[in-house]
């Protein structure tokens, strides 16, 4: 399939960090723009944590960006779709690097192979303090794993939302039901009414002008996961 739209590779403004995302962004990730773009952002993320990487995020002006630009390359693999599966997501993440990336992929036949290959591959293995783990994960090249889950901390979304995986505790090999802790970037964590929100962590969303979701980036023990299967973005 030809695509009809491609995004020119961006300049890395900054060499400064090995990555193309900042601490501060990490820090106080913004939402993602709309219900329906928590892909789009993952993805933003993903390609942004590839060692010097060209596609910079400092800002929530730049997510946003970047977010925009993914999905606007995702509708071009099929125009017609209202849902998209893994290979429009693979076209439309070669659109949009111009054919340098792709998206990699792998199934799991139960939760501790998942769990264990994370401890393996992941940049932060080991139940940190943020700040700590936030300057590892911008100081080399990282893997932003894309999970889909119905539930995180008690916050349910039936139709599955997908979050960004940046690390994981020690799993233990000797109880297999054990769920170990993993650091989540959430692009659309519910937001309780009378939680107090940053203007730089929310978007105010057109139907009543109240942010329904904020961006978190916290370790999280209580989650369920939809498919035992996780995605992430590698290099051609």
């Amino acid at each position: 399939m030809k695509l009809a739209i491609a995004f020119v590779l961006l300049p890395l403004f900054s060499s400064a960090a090995a990555v193309g995302v900042t601490f501060d962004v990490l820090n106080a990730p913004p939402a993602q723009s709309t219900s329906s773009t928590c892909q789009s952002y993952s993805m933003a993320v993903g390609v942004s944590l590839l060692s010097l990487s060209p596609f910079l995020i400092d800002s929530e002006a730049t997510m946003k960006e970047s977010e925009t630009r993914i999905r606007a390359a995702l509708k071009t693999t099929c125009p017609s779709c209202t849902v998209f599966n893994r290979d429009h997501w693979k076209l439309a993440l070669e659109a949009y690097s111009s054919n340098k990336l792709t998206l990699g992929s792998k199934t799991f036949s139960n939760m501790p192979l998942l769990y264990e290959y994370l401890y393996q591959n992941a940049a932060i293995t080991q139940k940190t303090p943020l700040d700590p783990a936030l300057q590892v994960s911008i100081s080399k090249s990282s893997i932003g794993f894309f999970l889909s889950v119905t539930e995180l901390d008690g916050k349910k979304y039936p139709s599955g939302h997908v979050v960004t995986v940046l690390g994981v505790d020690a799993p233990k090999a000797s109880n297999p039901g054990y769920r170990p802790a993993l650091l989540i970037l959430n692009s659309g964590s519910k937001n309780v009414p009378d939680q107090p929100v940053s203007d730089t962590q929310c978007i105010a969303w057109p139907d009543n002008g109240k942010p329904k979701y904020v961006g978190s980036l916290t370790w999280v023990s209580n989650y369920m996961i939809k498919h035992n299967r996780l995605d992430w973005v590698i290099r051609k």
